[in-house]
């Protein structure tokens, strides 16, 4: 045998021409001849010792000469006569034919014979199929004829060949280039698990006990601990006692963030009310403020703390001015607005500052209290000398108007029952009413027959908001306005039920009921939003209230006592406010109303001189907190000669600004924004709301917290977690 190092003496330069086109370079699995020596193992990215057998051969070109299905032989150059025919067997072998390149490299070689080439197409002729059977034809560059051929004719042949395909792409993904390598890997790592720090899990759980008013002790549940634990192997969830003390240190880098962001506001709004559940008080109050670049609100809660004993009016001033001191707000609260209940009242009656509330009205003969509260002396030195001793400053206070609201809902039907055929159409219409309510929350079958009969379900009132009692009502009259206004539908349904229908004048009597206190409810609905809502909405609100419930009880048949009663309710409880300053410099610097909703030519000069005297005062107060002048010598000589025609630049600029803005037809907040003057008499009389609904949302948060299975939960914990709750988005 010769010696394989002069067999192959051009192997290596006959391989590295093949290797340049590698993407060229085919499966020969057809060709069959002997090996001598086998390569193991093939796999590119790896260096492998030279070959013994083949010593002038680089390892990776015997490499890709096996991965090619390739056999090499030493005895070839004895049988054929020299190493030259070897190469040129090897070049052959590793250059086929361009134009059928894409048929020579796939699987299909093996089960298929080329019979001829003809323009972008070639024929073969499959190995199982008869001698006799006509040739195939597809594509250079493409199998796919070939494959439907197979799964056709030959489908337990294609198992093999697809067997055949898979370490053929094996092999191509393990020859890919360098960079080619990157872009694979760079697929393959989108599809890897995304690891969590044991931080982050911290963080999350964290944030689903807040967000979700969830019970501490659900971090401590195997179902909790088998979902974290699953998703994210290898990390660990966090005790309750762990929790409780994260929590905390959240709650009071929460505290430092809000006194950060109140630092900062001019003005704010509170408002404050006292709740009871499960035989525990607890005193609550919200702060709102205004952004003074974009005008948005900003809404936080400031405590839920518990008090306990009597809800005096002593207690009420002493907790709330204690609130507003811990967040230094004594001097930037424009008002705080609660419910008309008595204890408030009172509290504010005797220690609201009344330097601050000088100036409010228009007129000052009308400036008396709507309710005069007599405080019994004896009453007061009862209580002890520190009582007496003790002063309270509170800010400015304004009574929920949505709650008014209510209040003249309420009384307006109460008066307009004086009306005898009022009262007897009334009580005979609402008593059907609640016997269909009172059927529905009793009996789940009862429901099921509503919702058969009318696709809908009624709705049940609540005895402390009105407007649920309006809903309901108006529920049900929906049934007869589906049907055409025809009694036949509501009727069918009381006949279904078992109870007494409606009769003809009682739905018409439902119908007139609707149309006059939906007004009312659309009022109560704009008053108590809290984003979008400013104190300037309550005056309009009112305006177009009384206009509607004038226009509505033109041609009434039943109800004309109910509109008089209400808009007697309406002038008892709001007519003074038409005579408050604040308010109306509120609703005329709102772009969306100005003068718009002002009635008379009169009233509209008079609210704009009062508008632009108050422009000048804002001008004066901005230009004492201005920083000082660089040259305090030209300062000192202009305020020396100050003269008094020298007053008229400056009423002049004023002015200009107020005209510009009257006549401003923008209705968006934003445009406030290129009015200085009026920007800043916007910060100081819309940064209050006209309702409380505020706290009582806050309320509605802590029902759901202090439920019947955590009444056991510390009143410091309930706090924590509810203004966690609330204050999530500082």
């Amino acid at each position: 045998m010769n010696d394989p190092t002069v067999c192959f003496p051009d192997v290596t330069s006959a391989f590295s021409l093949n290797i340049k086109q590698e993407e060229d370079m085919p499966f020969m699995d057809n060709v069959k001849t002997e090996m001598i020596e086998e390569i193991h193992p093939p796999v590119t990215s790896e260096i492998h010792p030279p070959v013994t057998s083949f010593p002038n051969v680089r390892p990776d070109i015997l490499i890709q000469f096996k991965q090619n299905g390739l056999r090499m032989e030493p005895q070839g150059c004895e049988n054929r006569g020299s190493c030259e025919d070897l190469n040129g067997v090897i070049t052959t072998m590793a250059a086929p034919s361009s134009s059928s390149s894409t048929f020579m490299r796939s699987v299909y070689v093996d089960f298929f014979d080329l019979v001829s080439e003809k323009g972008n197409n070639i024929y073969v002729k499959c190995k199982f199929c008869p001698v006799n059977h006509k040739p195939l034809s597809t594509s250079r560059n493409s199998t796919s004829n070939l494959k439907k051929h197979m799964q056709v004719a030959h489908p337990a042949s294609l198992k093999h060949l697809e067997s055949c395909k898979r370490p053929a792409e094996s092999n191509k993904v393990a020859s890919v280039p360098a960079k080619k390598q990157k872009l694979v890997q760079s697929a393959v790592n989108f599809n890897r698990i995304i690891k969590v720090t044991q931080t982050q899990v911290d963080n999350l759980i964290m944030n689903f006990v807040i967000e979700d008013m969830q019970a501490f002790s659900v971090v401590e549940q195997p179902a909790f601990v088998n979902l974290i634990t699953g998703l994210q192997p290898g990390r660990s969830v966090m005790s309750q006692n762990i929790l409780v003390g994260c929590l905390e240190d959240k709650f009071g880098k929460m505290k430092e963030t809000l006194s950060i962001h109140l630092s900062k506001a001019n003005y704010v709004c509170t408002t404050a009310d006292i709740w009871t559940s499960h035989n525990r008080s607890f005193f609550s109050v919200t702060v709102h403020w205004l952004d003074e670049t974009s005008l948005q609100r900003h809404s936080a809660a400031l405590t839920c703390q518990r008090i306990r004993g009597q809800h005096t009016y002593n207690l009420i001033a002493s907790t709330l001015e204690t609130v507003h001191s811990t967040y230094n707000l004594a001097a930037k609260v424009t008002m705080t607005l609660t419910d008309n209940g008595s204890n408030f009242v009172r509290a504010f009656h005797l220690f609201s500052d009344d330097s601050i509330a000088n100036g409010l009205f228009l007129n000052p003969q009308e400036s008396e209290s709507e309710e005069i509260v007599f405080t019994n002396i004896s009453e007061v030195f009862a209580e002890g000398h520190d009582t007496a001793e003790k002063e309270y400053v509170l800010p400015p206070y304004q009574r929920c108007a949505a709650h008014t609201l209510n209040l003249v809902a309420v009384n307006g039907l109460d008066d307009a029952c004086n009306d005898t055929a009022f009262k007897r159409i009334f009580q005979s219409a609402m008593a059907k009413c609640a016997v269909l309510w009172n059927k529905t929350s009793q009996s789940s079958q009862v429901a099921d027959i509503v919702q058969e009969k009318c696709n809908m379900q009624l709705i049940i009132p609540n005895a402390i908001q009105w407007n649920s009692f309006f809903y309901a009502v108006q529920k049900v009259y929906s049934i007869v306005d589906k049907n055409m206004n025809s009694d036949s539908l509501l009727n069918e349904l009381c006949r279904a039920l078992g109870v007494t229908g409606f009769r003809q004048h009682e739905i018409i009597f439902l119908g007139e009921y609707c149309r006059v206190m939906s007004p009312l409810a659309g009022a109560l609905d704009i008053l108590q939003s809290e984003a979008k809502c400013f104190l300037g909405f309550l005056l309009p609100t009112l305006v177009m209230l009384k206009t509607k419930l004038t226009k509505v009880g033109t041609d009434l048949k039943y109800a004309s006592s109910l509109v008089c009663a209400l808009q007697h309710g309406l002038n008892e409880h709001f007519g003074h406010y038409f005579d408050r300053k604040d308010l109306i410099l509120a609703a005329v610097i709102l772009p969306q109303f100005r003068l718009r909703w002002v009635e008379g030519d009169e009233m509209k000069m008079k609210y704009k001189e009062l508008l632009f005297e108050a422009m000048k005062t804002m001008k004066l107060s901005l230009e004492q907190t201005s920083p000082a002048s660089s040259s305090s010598d030209c300062s000192y000589e202009d305020d020396f000669f100050c003269f008094q025609n020298d007053d008229g630049s400056d009423k002049s600029d004023v002015a200009a600004e107020l005209d510009l803005f009257l006549n401003d037809s923008s209705r968006d907040i934003i445009s406030v924004l290129q009015f200085p003057h009026i920007k800043a008499l916007f910060l100081k009389y819309n940064t209050g709301l006209p309702s409380s609904a505020p706290v009582e949302r806050l309320f509605s948060i802590g029902r759901q917290i202090m439920t019947p299975r955590r009444c056991r939960m510390t009143d410091k914990h309930f706090e924590m977690q509810l203004l966690l709750c609330c204050n999530r988005s500082l």
